[in-house]
């Protein structure tokens, strides 16, 4: 009896040898390059948030754009953000003001929606509650429609 010779293998499908019934998973891309914690740490403490002192009515001109680039380190990579995100909390600034003021606009701050999310996030993160060094709320009483300075407001405007 002559025995049926193995099937021939298409070298353009399967080079190595495997058929497409038993195929390795693809590795993890390695990094090109290793950068020691050390290094990760002094570009994060590059960017702590400067200190806000209670005796002015201004904001620091690298404030905000730091805390921009501390938030940008933390989508950046897990490791990055094991450094980043201590800092990046560290200041907690509630700005309530709903009208451009010496700290600046709303808006720059993000304005109630992501002061919502800020508070959700640390309702549903109190681990990062440890992180929190000082919470900064800078909030004037101005006159306004609803107040004249000798009229206690009503409960519908509280």
């Amino acid at each position: 009896m002559a025995s049926n010779p193995p099937p021939a293998i298409d070298n353009d499908d399967a080079a190595d040898g495997s058929t497409d019934d038993h195929q390795k998973p693809p590795s993890k891309p390695k990094p090109s390059f290793y950068i020691p914690n050390e290094i990760l740490l002094v570009i994060a403490e590059q960017l702590r948030l400067p200190h806000i002192s209670t005796d002015t009515s201004r904001v620091p001109k690298d404030f905000l754009p730091k805390r921009a680039a501390l938030y940008n380190l933390c989508l950046t990579s897990k490791t990055l953000e094991t450094y980043a995100r201590p800092l990046l909390y560290e200041i907690v600034v509630f700005y309530l003001d709903s009208e451009p003021s010496l700290w600046g606009s709303p808006e720059d701050f993000g304005g109630l929606r992501e002061l919502m999310i800020l508070v959700r996030t640390l309702l549903n993160r109190p681990d990062y509650c440890r992180y929190i060094k000082h919470i900064v709320c800078p909030a004037g009483l101005r006159y306004s429609k609803w107040w004249s300075g000798n009229q206690v407001p009503s409960k519908e405007h509280l």
